[in-house]
């Protein structure tokens, strides 16, 4: 499986920082992993995030400063796992739902609905 051409972190939101470039490999991505994700099927609109699919019913975008709760018919598509140019980030792998569920609870300083 062979990684896509750089790409570049343009917003604040990102765990990675801004400025700061990844590749995108099109692998499936885990639970937590760090993943490029499109929204609402618009190529113009894709984020870097944490990904937690159907935890509690639903499924989660996790970043820096926001958790997004995927909660309607709104298409989300995971675009591959990215990785880090400088620094490869941590990668959150073989979770059991127990470890990870408090995460959910809130209250969240900044919550999109997609």
């Amino acid at each position: 499986m062979s990684a896509t051409g750089e790409h570049r972190i343009i917003g604040d939101e990102s765990e990675l920082p801004r400025g700061s470039y990844f590749y995108v490999l099109p692998v499936p991505v885990e639970k937590g992993q760090l993943a490029l994700i499109e929204l609402r099927g618009d190529p113009e609109f894709i984020i870097v995030g944490r990904w937690f699919p159907n935890v509690l019913g639903y499924d989660w975008i996790f970043q820096r400063r926001r958790v997004i709760q995927c909660t309607s018919n709104v298409p989300v598509r995971v675009l591959g796992l990215v990785i880090s140019v400088e620094d490869p980030p941590k990668q959150i792998t073989n979770l059991r739902e127990d470890e990870y569920e408090h995460l959910f609870e809130g209250p969240f300083p900044r919550t999109l609905n997609c």
